[in-house]
């Protein structure tokens, strides 16, 4: 669901959409509405040119349906929790029955659709936006991961997504990637031109100034949803590796912390230093964390 614009992808395609409306288009968005990000059908009323409709699709881990994938999917468990048999009847029914121009689809998790749009109209465009090379990331949690069993099955997810994204991605007419780095990493894939980088946005609208508000010198500042595990591991990884060193140089320096459900463990740290600098004086407040 694009809305509300509280995350990365709700925010990419949230802004997509309400853009392309704005600049005289009509645009129909097909959303699964999943129990994470469930949300009313008319949550995008207020965007004039903007249809929604939605499908409920339960994208919530289940142990049971995962060793079934592990043992006989056909296409990695984070590829099939988004397949519904109700998603492809909606999609088809607005492909015989409307005219469209072209076809955006969202990440690599539903790009397993595009089967679907080329049967149901074999001429009309398909655009993937790729909101990352999903392999990668889960080839890096896999090597980062200290419990034997779940790194071997991180690999394998990983696996299953390397050989998902080589073969469905260059199904698409082309692709659009938010970093310069995954633009590389679809070409040499195989994806068909145009590879085009189309960096993330932000609509500094949605933003008030405080103009009371005055910049506070030596503060360091990380933002981002901490539900997200690439995230919290960069987040972590930075505490361990860098932050020591930097304080070190500049104790003064105070860091601040802002991410949609960030853990306990961290919000813990408000006033103190991570473990491995514990000695420092705690009158210094070095970490403050937020809930937004």
């Amino acid at each position: 669901m694009p809305f509300p614009p509280h995350d990365g992808g709700a925010i990419a395609m949230y802004d997509v959409a309400a853009d392309l409306a704005r600049a005289g288009h009509r645009v129909t968005v097909l959303a699964a509405n999943t129990p994470k990000h469930e949300q009313a059908a008319d949550v995008l009323s207020h965007l004039p040119g903007v249809r929604l409709l939605t499908v409920p699709i339960d994208t919530r881990l289940n142990p049971v349906n995962a060793l079934k994938n592990l043992l006989l999917g056909k296409v990695p468990y984070n590829v099939e929790r988004f397949i519904s048999p109700q998603m492809v009847a909606e999609l088809k029914q607005l492909l015989r029955t409307e005219r469209f121009d072209v076809v955006q689809v969202e990440g690599t998790f539903v790009a397993w659709y595009v089967d679907i749009i080329r049967a149901e109209v074999p001429n009309l465009p398909v655009v993937l936006r790729a909101h990352n090379v999903e392999h990668t990331i889960w080839k890096m949690l896999a090597e980062r991961e200290r419990n034997p069993i779940k790194a071997m099955y991180l690999h394998h997810l990983a696996n299953g997504l390397k050989r998902f994204e080589e073969k469905y991605l260059p199904r698409f007419n082309a692709v659009a990637a938010i970093t310069a780095p995954d633009q590389r990493r679809l070409r040499t894939m195989g994806c068909p031109e145009p590879v085009v980088f189309i960096p993330a946005g932000v609509d500094l609208k949605r933003f008030q100034i405080d103009a009371a508000i005055q910049p506070k010198p030596r503060t360091l500042f990380m933002i981002g949803s901490l539900n997200w595990l690439p995230n919290l591991e960069g987040f972590d990884w930075f505490l361990t590796n860098v932050w020591p060193y930097v304080h070190e140089q500049m104790p003064e320096l105070e860091l601040h912390i802002a991410g949609k459900d960030t853990p306990e463990r961290i919000l813990r740290l408000r006033g103190a230093m991570y473990s491995c600098t514990a000695s420092l004086s705690r009158r210094r407040s070095l970490c403050s964390a937020m809930k937004s």
